[in-house]
């Protein structure tokens, strides 16, 4: 019978939906190129609104390289149509533009769960820091050459493979349960 529950409660669990922030079209989040390392605050002042469009989001000026920012659903798909490398100077040498970070300064959407860089893209793995309402991608040390593109994916774990962790839990308790009660397994 406790065998039941656990198949009941798993079945349960994997009906459940995942609820994980998306960007969809007509959404607003906040968004800007960064100068430094970590993820900077909403109270700051820095961040630009960005309305969710079928399209381009966001664009670096042309001294950056016009590199471009796609939020599309559950990816980020950063687009370099010219050469960079990073950190680019900003005419102030005290001061280097080296990443982008997007936020829901609001707290309007459902969290972040995590993101992993998708292998259709073309550079390496930036470093990726993120809170549950925001995203900051450091691009220091990277060189984008025409054409390249990073995808980064967020990342929801799926269904089948913590479906069969648990049921796989549940099969070991039934059978330790049998073996205490006396019940030699079969």
């Amino acid at each position: 019978m406790r065998f039941l529950n656990i198949i009941s409660a798993a079945i349960a669990l994997a009906s459940a939906p995942l609820v994980q922030a998306q960007f969809n079209a007509g959404d607003t989040w906040y968004g800007n190129q960064h100068y430094g390392g970590t993820l900077p605050a909403p109270s700051d002042g820095i961040h630009d609104k960005l309305k969710i469009v079928n399209g381009i989001e966001f664009r670096a000026a042309t001294s950056y390289g016009g590199w471009t920012v796609d939020l599309d659903g559950n990816r980020v798909v950063f687009g370099f149509p010219n050469e960079v490398r990073f950190p680019v100077p900003n005419g102030n040498p005290a001061v280097t533009f080296n990443g982008f970070w997007v936020a829901d300064v609001t707290d309007a959407h459902p969290p972040f769960k995590g993101f992993v860089i998708d292998p259709a893209s073309t550079l390496p793995a930036p470093r990726l820091i993120w809170t549950e309402n925001s995203l900051f991608v450091d691009f220091k040390g990277l060189h984008a050459l025409p054409g390249d593109k990073l995808i980064i994916t967020s990342a929801v774990p799926e269904i089948p493979v913590w479906l069969m962790g648990i049921l796989g839990f549940g099969v070991i308790a039934a059978r330790v349960g049998k073996h205490r009660d006396g019940v030699q397994p079969k």
